[in-house]
């Protein structure tokens, strides 16, 4: 007999295996084609600056599939434009945690936190997104204008012109660096601002503001493709293919007569007559015979 304390702690282990089994089916399983369609239907809503129903949306998606990590990094988004600071910083931390390797995440919880009023934490984020997109411009922007507001110049210049050497017709750029060089009594300053003026007239200028799809590349919601695995079946279909140009091939005139049915050798299908229709050769040992297709009815 198993003492009563060791059966406790036998069925303590038990409980916590079947649980993390659970658990383990429960994080295993792929994002369903309900949570994707529920999850651009989101990105669709934020590009119509409905973003409460943006965030219902997001929600709706996860509700469904846990696993479905873009939805959450949308979900970041969504809430910072609806003006749900803190909550979109939490769950932007949380995609962070679920999508390690995308720059969205770090992008997303620098944008609350510059509107939170945090800069240093906000700057932090993204230096992060420089360190795996060394090229992106939207976080030298937002880090530029962060260190001018703290009167940090010659960093924000700095910036700024690199920005502009990768963009050439960035409109905020160009009135960042113009701003930081008049502020820091440059004699840059003057020239500066005549490009940022050139620029701000054309058509194809970049300018950055406060609303969605203006806060840089990775400031935009995440959209599903179709083409994710789980969306996708590789398998080939259930069909199977039988020869059967034997059965097809006979000689069906000889055999309406009564004869004995002659076994036909090869079978060619093109268009003998032009019509846009195929029409049959068949080869056999006694010669060949010839159908022509008319409307589908093969007539000898």
């Amino acid at each position: 007999m198993i003492p009563r304390r060791r059966s406790l702690r036998w069925l303590t282990v038990l409980v916590a295996l079947i649980a993390s089994v659970t658990l383990g089916s429960q994080r295993s399983s792929p994002p369903s084609e309900d949570a994707y369609r529920a999850n651009n239907l989101g990105v669709a809503l934020l590009e119509q600056y409905n973003y409460d129903d943006a965030v219902k949306s997001f929600r709706r998606a996860l509700d469904v599939s846990p696993e479905l990590h873009i939805a959450r990094l949308n979900l970041s988004l969504a809430l910072l434009y609806s003006g749900a600071a803190d909550d979109s910083l939490t769950t932007a931390r949380q995609a962070q945690q679920e999508l390690p390797t995308l720059c969205q995440p770090h992008y997303a919880a620098g944008l609350a936190l510059r509107s939170l009023g945090r800069p240093e934490e906000s700057i932090a984020e993204f230096r992060k997104v420089l360190q795996l997109d060394p090229d992106d411009i939207g976080s030298r922007v937002n880090i530029a204008q962060v260190q001018v507001q703290q009167r940090d110049f010659a960093a924000a210049t700095a910036l700024f012109r690199e920005a502009l050497d990768r963009e050439p017709y960035n409109v905020t750029a160009a009135y960042g660096l113009a701003t930081a060089l008049t502020r820091s009594g440059s004699s840059d300053a003057p020239a500066a601002m005549k490009r940022f003026e050139a620029l701000r007239d054309q058509p194809y200028g970049v300018t950055y503001a406060n609303t969605y799809l203006e806060q840089g590349r990775y400031g935009e919601a995440i959209a599903s493709t179709g083409a994710e695995p789980e969306l996708v079946d590789p398998s080939p279909p259930t069909a199977t293919f039988t020869d059967a140009s034997a059965d097809v091939v006979r000689d069906t005139a000889a055999g309406s007569q009564g004869a004995s049915a002659v076994q036909w050798r090869g079978v060619t299908m093109f268009d003998a007559d032009g019509d846009g229709d195929l029409d049959a050769l068949l080869v056999g040992e006694k010669g060949l015979r010839f159908y022509v297709n008319a409307s589908g009815v093969l007539t000898d």
